[in-house]
């Protein structure tokens, strides 16, 4: 899932109407008489916006691409740029048919991708996309998700999925989420089965509950998580 390039090809037509994937380009891939701007170009296996750079015009494509070879770095792709506010998806998949998420509108975004101030929103249509990746790609544990909503064409664009917590899960544990406790004790079950050798050895093994189970759990047309539409300022974790 860190190359972008290939998980966009991937989940091109897995997503339902309204959702969509940004098409990337490898250099050789370009159509230097059809080109489109501003585009954006970055690694195929970046970490936190590392080597992500906005073009604005064909000079500065060219001044990027002769950087680009000059240091032997050709592991970009290309792509269209998207204007919008970024939604961040937490989202834990656990055994036995277990998954939550939650997603967060970020109001208010640090340069290295980071949202301080986030609205917590009850949005199923981003939910359920985020399950059927999931399950696509055979995903386990605590993940997230990020998409970009582009208001013209009322289209939630994804954008990649990070192999860990988000850098804002506090946000998710401030409205009620239990992802923390979900997450580790999948994790050390799953410890405890690499670890067990034979009928003698000690396990750590925590049962994994249905969603019914946790106390924060509300029925689908109540709250499940705080308050839906409250705004949470001035708090991340890096």
């Amino acid at each position: 899932i860190r190359d972008k390039y290939l998980l966009s090809k991937f989940l091109s037509h897995k997503l339902e109407e309204g959702f969509s994937v940004i098409p990337g380009k490898e250099y050789e891939e370009l159509d230097f008489e059809n080109l489109s701007f501003p585009m954006i170009a970055k690694k195929r296996n970046g970490r936190s916006s590392e080597g992500l750079c906005e073009i604005e015009d064909e000079d500065q494509l060219g001044f990027f691409c002769n950087k680009m070879w000059r240091e032997e770095e050709k592991n970009y792709i290309f792509q269209r740029k998207i204007e919008g506010k970024v939604y961040t998806v937490d989202y834990f998949r656990g055994h036995g048919g277990l998954d939550r998420a939650l997603v967060r509108k970020e109001n208010l975004r640090t340069k290295n991708g980071a949202g301080v101030s986030v609205e917590i929103l009850p949005e199923k249509g981003i939910e359920r996309q985020c399950k059927r990746i999931a399950e696509a790609l055979n995903l386990y544990g605590l993940v997230n998700f990020e998409w970009i909503y582009e208001e013209q064409e009322d289209c939630f664009y994804f954008l990649e999925i990070n192999p860990r917590p988000s850098g804002g899960i506090g946000f998710s544990v401030l409205a009620g989420a239990p992802f923390v406790e979900e997450a580790v004790s999948f994790y050390l079950s799953e410890a405890s089965e690499r670890d067990a050798d034979g009928e003698d050895a000690v396990t750590m093994r925590s049962e994994t509950k249905p969603m019914a189970d946790f106390p924060s759990q509300k029925p689908e047309n109540t709250i499940r998580y705080g308050f839906y539409g409250k705004y949470y300022d001035d708090f991340y974790l890096s």
